[in-house]
């Protein structure tokens, strides 16, 4: 696109703000998806940390086994015999006390959880921050409008206004549409493709949790995501779809010759103030629009 030529001061610093605030916006966005890489990071180390667990948990009982059986065939000995040395008896009552030990850190390792009870907050402030961020999309949609605005200002000062404007401010309009859902897109694919990696990182977390904690913190986050996200997600689509078309009725309404937009999002565009006739365009449309307009602007010239 080419650089813009501003007719004065205060419509550059107009443009020049808008271009700043979707500057922070962006920044705002890369802020949220390091955050969110902070998360897989914590994930990864639940799933070592809980693998770690198995071992130990599986070599603790194994421990406890084998003393349990030595104890057994030290009992059996000893009612065989009918006596027993005090060295014996000794013996067998240390023997369960290591067992009772082992049970004991058996018992504290199943509810240790090296830190993972930060995860559900976290993510329900990642998911906080997000909503956010998305939930008024009316001011990205309003700096897309604002540079349509600025270059329909501009296009409207061309030379030959009668033949040539109309069909590029109409042109200048679809474009800003097409951008405007273009970023719309992928902001929303973005935050998507982040939800839905966390939860093939959740679902890999899942199979690994063992004990009733563990799963617990697991079903929070789980709830978090494929519930409450899932439904603002569906909220902000909406709000979206909303706020563009009254974004867009409004800027049809500031264009050369009368606009309205329809439910189904075609452009009905009605040139009776300098034809005398009206088209309705669909986007398959666009080219055979341009020349429609161009035949029309000639009918008019041979009146």
């Amino acid at each position: 696109m080419e650089p813009i030529e501003f007719k004065n001061d205060k419509m550059r610093r107009g443009f020049d703000l808008k271009k700043k605030q979707l500057e922070i916006r962006n920044d705002k966005l890369y802020k949220l998806e390091e955050k969110i890489g902070t998360l897989y990071d914590k994930i990864h180390q639940l799933n070592a940390s809980n693998e770690k667990k198995d071992v130990i948990i599986r070599d603790l009982r194994k421990e406890r086994m084998e003393l349990q059986d030595e104890v057994m065939k030290l009992e059996a000995e000893l009612k065989r015999n009918g006596n027993a040395s005090e060295e014996r008896k000794l013996k067998i009552e240390q023997m369960q006390l290591e067992i009772d030990k082992l049970c004991q850190k058996l018992e504290e390792t199943q509810v240790t959880e090296d830190n993972g009870t930060e995860l559900p907050s976290e993510v329900q402030t990642v998911e906080s921050e997000v909503q956010n961020d998305l939930q008024t999309p009316s001011n990205q949609l309003q700096i897309s409008q604002d540079l349509v605005r600025i270059e329909q200002i501009e296009l409207q000062t061309a030379q030959n206004p009668i033949i040539s404007n109309d069909q590029n401010v109409a042109q200048a309009v679809h474009d800003g549409v097409q951008t405007i859902q273009k970023d719309i897109n992928k902001n929303y694919s973005t935050i998507h493709s982040e939800i839905s990696a966390m939860r093939q990182m959740q679902n890999g977390l899942m199979k690994e949790m063992q004990n009733g904690m563990m799963k617990e913190m697991q079903n929070g986050i789980m709830k978090e995501l494929s519930t409450e996200m899932g439904k603002n997600i569906r909220e902000m689509q909406n709000n979206v779809i909303k706020e563009m078309r009254n974004q867009m009725a409004d800027l049809m309404k500031e264009s050369s010759f009368p606009m309205t937009i329809t439910d189904n999002q075609n452009v009905q565009l009605a040139i009776n103030s300098q034809f005398g006739n009206k088209a309705t365009v669909v986007p398959s449309q666009r080219i055979g629009f341009k020349k429609y307009v161009t035949g029309l602007s000639q009918k008019n010239k041979l009146k």
